[in-house]
């Protein structure tokens, strides 16, 4: 859990935001730990006056909704949910290092309101 207080002290008219920020992660390994079932829960909203575009909530790429784009959706506010499954395929040994080779299965459900 995060908060911000932002400021643009260029203009006369004081631009000024808050930005909450939740992100919580459980991991709940199984299978005799060769899979590994993982939950993420992100919210994250900014309000204030004179908001930069680029301060906004985003949705998108490879850390958020893996379907679109790097920040396809931009608004106030971000839910996002994600499941997903990591079942170990394969473990070697390739020059002196343990490799493991996953298969990650997985949902992702965000919204930003304008979506």
């Amino acid at each position: 859990m995060a908060g911000e207080l932002g400021q643009d002290l260029l203009h006369r008219e004081p631009h000024r935001w808050w930005r909450a920020t939740i992100d919580a992660r459980h991991y709940v390994p199984h299978a005799s730990d060769r899979m590994i079932f993982a939950v993420r829960i992100l919210a994250d909203a900014v309000t204030g006056r004179g908001i930069p575009f680029r301060e906004r909530p985003t949705l998108g790429g490879e850390t958020t909704l893996r379907a679109f784009g790097e920040s396809r959706l931009i608004d106030g506010t971000a839910l996002l949910v994600n499941f997903e499954e990591r079942i170990l395929i394969r473990e070697r040994q390739i020059f002196d290092c343990q490799v493991g080779f996953e298969v990650a299965p997985f949902i992702d459900i965000g919204r930003t309101p304008l979506a």
